[in-house]
């Protein structure tokens, strides 16, 4: 939309305005349609794709999540091996 053009009809002012620029936007209609395209997309591509090869993905993340956990045990061994030793002292 173009900007807005206020006038003054009468008196010489200060003129204070306020006001909220608010924007309507009509995600609804255009989201339903790219929801049915992706649909679409995923039914297409799910018929061609391997089907185990989905279950695969998931496996590898677990794997490393529980690899950064024993990492994470080691560090704290080595805090407790650094406390006794500054209570020696």
């Amino acid at each position: 939309s173009p900007p807005v053009v206020l006038r003054l009809k009468c008196g010489s002012g200060p003129v204070h305005i306020s006001g909220q620029h608010l924007v309507a936007v009509e995600e609804d209609a255009e989201s339903e349609e790219e929801e049915e395209e992706e649909e679409k997309l995923l039914s297409i591509s799910g018929k061609r794709s391997a089907p185990g090869s989905g279950s695969k993905v998931p496996q590898k993340k677990v794997k490393l999540a529980a690899d950064e956990d024993d990492d994470d045990d080691d560090d704290d061994e080595d805090d407790d091996a650094d406390d006794d030793f500054d209570e020696e002292e």
